[in-house]
């Protein structure tokens, strides 16, 4: 239609109307220079660039590229449904936390619980995939608080938020919560069974790290009477996963190596890298466990090669962390303090304790192989203090510590 606004003549007027500047829609690969060009009508904009301007005029990429009336609410819909397409594949995590607190912002301001509900929802998936487990916590309370947000309909808000408790030393909570969404799934009609097994086994995982391994079997049997005969092949990745890790816990490693294959086995018949990568890491972790550091050298380079570039802050702390006690305990102690410094600067102080104290023990152990006796003592204090006593690496962190570095003579 003759005289119609074209994109950048409406860039412009938005952007003068609401009295910023170019530069104050600048945005990771989106310039000065390409909004002026796109502004003259030098530039057409691409999809990308109007979906990291459009948040920064309080509009919708849709409006930006038609000049289309849309209500409030609607405008608010497209932010967040973008936002989570956004998380889902991997969008950069700065221009997206902060497309989110604005739209937390303005659906906060306009009374719109749902609106705000929502973006909390994804605020905490980000966060939590960051490290900032406080951060996690505070919005996925928050959200789930919400009538329509259950373990239901929202399963990965409350798996996430337990994981979150967990990353804080607040694991009684995590089972608490757990045990009040797998009570949900059993109370449905008819029960949720992937639901169920999903729930049991999270609380499973949890249970066993905290020792109580009788109530971590009894949260596995519940999982498998209503996921044995499920066709979701999750479901049954699930339960090979939890029996891994139980079977770990009471060093049947035999068993426990059958079982996290078998995952790693219909983990591969999927496009989930991330949940692969995942796999092979916990496999390393129980072939370490049984002394079987060529097994677990294997699995590492596995997760290294699939380990998505947007992976998160724990899988990628991990999967250093593991090779530097591979590299120790191989004669390689130079790679293991590399890799374990590099753990240690990755994590920061964004992620839970007893990760960074593995990080500082792996660094001991680099330490001790390389006969640096009083900087691998240092490093063993340093992860005694941040692995809680009574945790499932208490134990085996002191009997490395008496065993490879001698103890100081008074």
């Amino acid at each position: 239609m003759a005289g119609a606004e074209t994109i950048g003549e409406r860039l412009r007027r938005l952007r003068e109307e609401r009295g910023l500047t170019q530069r104050d829609l600048i945005a990771p690969g989106v310039s000065a220079q390409y909004i002026s060009k796109i502004e003259r009508g030098q530039r057409n904009a691409s999809v990308k660039a109007l979906r990291k301007i459009a948040p920064k005029l309080g509009i919708t990429a849709q409006f930006l590229e038609t000049g289309s009336d849309i209500p409030d609410t609607e405008v608010r819909e497209f932010w967040l449904d973008d936002a989570e397409l956004s998380l889902r594949l991997g969008g950069d995590p700065q221009s997206l936390e902060a497309a989110l607190r604005e739209a937390l912002r303005n659906a906060e301001v306009a009374g719109d619980a749902r609106a705000a509900a929502r973006a909390r929802l994804v605020l905490g998936a980000l966060a939590s995939r960051q490290g900032d487990h406080a951060a996690a916590i505070d919005h996925l309370e928050s959200a789930t608080g919400a009538e329509w947000v259950t373990p239901l309909t929202h399963a990965d808000a409350f798996t996430t938020l337990a994981h979150s408790y967990g990353a804080m030393d607040r694991e009684p909570e995590a089972v608490s919560l757990l045990r009040g969404c797998l009570k949900e799934a059993l109370a449905a009609e008819p029960a949720d069974g992937a639901g169920v097994t999903r729930f049991a086994t999270h609380v499973s995982y949890f249970l066993a790290d905290m020792g109580s391994l009788e109530e971590a079997r009894e949260a596995i049997d519940v999982a498998l009477d209503h996921g044995r005969d499920s066709a979701d092949p999750y479901t049954t990745i699930r339960l090979f996963w939890s029996r891994a890790r139980l079977a770990a816990h009471e060093g049947d490693y035999y068993v426990a190596r059958i079982a996290v294959n078998r995952a790693i086995g219909l983990l591969e018949a999927t496009e989930d890298t991330s949940h692969l990568a995942r796999a092979h890491l916990l496999a390393a972790e129980i072939s370490l466990w049984d002394g079987n550091t060529g097994d677990a050298a294997g699995h590492l380079e596995a997760a290294e090669v699939i380990l998505p570039d947007d992976a998160e802050l724990q899988d990628r702390a991990y999967l250093l962390i593991t090779q530097a006690f591979v590299a120790a305990r191989n004669g390689n102690p130079a790679e293991g303090v590399d890799h374990a410094n590099q753990a240690i600067r990755t994590l920061g102080d964004q992620e839970d304790a007893s990760i960074r104290g593995r990080a500082h023990w792996a660094l001991a152990e680099s330490f001790a192989a390389m006969g640096a006796d009083v900087s691998a003592r240092a490093e063993f204090t340093r992860a005694s203090e941040l692995i809680p006593p009574g945790s499932k690496h208490s134990a085996r962190l002191l009997e490395a510590w008496q065993r490879l570095v001698p103890a100081e003579r008074s």
